[in-house]
């Protein structure tokens, strides 16, 4: 590992960092994904939404279709029954007519339920639309400043990305600090004194003597390079 140029990687990496948090803690930053999370919200429940509504207006067409046979039959069985003279047939006729009047009614319970439901999910979303209108309002209000800062933070992380290429790390070292910078574990290097890494662990004898043989080691119990402080002299120098 050539520590002298992975330390130069960090130091600018970090400042890249830095300028992609003080991107995100802008004001203008944060009050455009706000409202931008608030229009991808309300278009979800919006889509949800309307096909909830297809399919409960799906629901009522089915029992509106089942209501008017059921009626239809009903009066066809009335209109029979004046003609029967047999008491026992007359009977069964008029159980029949029962039978049928109370489906109608059960149906018109579930017709007036869908039809509730429908008219409450047509009032959500009302609702969802004017959030998601009054959001998008404040995204496009947002917008120009939000562009403006955007570019100036690209170009200044360009510049620190033109200047981690220049560096020239080999493939392998690039890959163990992206693995490490990846779990966004900041110092990626930390110089081992007194046996502790950064994460406060005290390293076991077999880590700080591969340590001093080889000038670094993985911490075993954080991820981070640990490199010793006479590889760390040596690359100031």
């Amino acid at each position: 590992m050539d520590i002298k140029k992975m330390l130069e990687y960090q130091s600018i990496d970090v400042k890249r960092k830095e300028e992609i948090r003080r991107f995100n803690k802008l004001k203008v930053v944060e009050d455009i994904n706000k409202a931008h999370a608030i229009i991808t919200k309300a278009k979800q429940a919006l889509d949800k939404l309307n096909k909830e509504i297809e399919d409960l207006v799906s629901q009522l067409n089915s029992i509106s279709s089942r209501y008017k046979d059921q009626f239809d039959l009903l009066k066809d069985t009335e209109a029979n029954l004046y003609h029967i003279a047999d008491e026992n047939e007359a009977d069964f006729y008029i159980k029949t007519i029962n039978g049928y009047i109370q489906t109608i009614e059960t149906l018109a319970q579930e017709a007036k339920r869908l039809s509730e439901k429908i008219s409450n999910n047509k009032t959500n979303r009302d609702n969802c639309m004017a959030t998601g209108k009054k959001a998008n309002t404040e995204f496009l209000k947002l917008k120009e400043e939000y562009d403006q800062e955007a570019k100036k933070t690209k170009e200044i992380r360009g510049g620190f990305e033109e200047k981690l290429a220049k560096i020239g790390l080999s493939n392998e070292d690039l890959e163990i600090y992206k693995q490490v910078a990846g779990e966004n574990k900041y110092p990626v290097l930390h110089v081992l004194r007194d046996n502790y890494c950064f994460c406060r662990i005290e390293m076991p004898g077999s880590v700080t003597q591969k340590v001093k043989a080889s000038g670094w080691c993985i911490c075993p119990d954080c991820g981070r390079i640990l490199i010793s402080e006479d590889a760390y002299e040596k690359a100031k120098a």
